[in-house]
């Protein structure tokens, strides 16, 4: 089983209850080929959004933002993950797409199935991102600007907010060397 990281909100639980989905079996069949693929586009041409709402609670989301020409591949993303929504933009200037996966399906199958598959982001930006949003859901931090205080309350019995990319704890290592990460299970497709 996967497990679901942090505590869905009842409503968004609630809201879900209209749509299909698949039962955990079916997402552990998902090659791990296919969640090292997903990795890489995030990677790449992805990104996850954590931001303040107006009410000053957490709001969460992956998003894979590509050219209209390649909408393909998000439609191919969301046919196996059948998480998300594709939006297209047809600007004339820049037309894209956009691959947008909300809170609720990162807490109950994308980040559960990057983390059994052992499965990593390699740049920093996403990496830092990526953490921050574990941290967030396992702490089950509601509020914006709880992200700091809540950290050092449980490490350090302070209230100050981190300072550092180091004040939140890190998901996975990155390899050593060079030759650590031709070594890495998800290179050897």
């Amino acid at each position: 089983m996967l497990p679901v990281i942090g505590i869905v909100h009842k409503n968004a639980v609630k809201n879900l209850q209209n749509t299909f989905k698949p039962d955990n079996k079916e997402y552990l069949s998902i090659p791990s080929s296919f969640i090292a693929f997903f990795a890489g586009m995030v990677d790449g041409d992805g990104y996850i959004q954590i931001t303040k709402t107006s009410k000053g609670f957490i709001a969460m989301k992956l998003v894979i933002s590509l050219q209209i020409e390649d909408v393909s591949t998000l439609e191919y993303i969301h046919s196996v993950l059948k998480v998300g929504k594709i939006n297209i933009y047809r600007d004339n200037r820049n037309p894209g797409c956009k691959l947008v996966i909300n809170r609720t399906d990162l807490q109950q199958i994308v980040f559960p199935l990057l983390l059994y598959h052992n499965i990593f982001f390699l740049t920093d930006t996403r990496r830092e991102q990526f953490d921050l949003a574990i941290y967030i859901l396992e702490q089950n931090i509601k509020y914006f600007d709880e992200i700091g205080s809540s950290f050092f309350k449980t490490c350090f019995g302070k209230t100050s907010f981190p300072k550092t990319r180091e004040d939140i704890p890190c998901v996975s290592r990155l390899p050593n060397t060079p030759l650590d990460y031709t070594n890495l299970f998800f290179f050897k497709n």
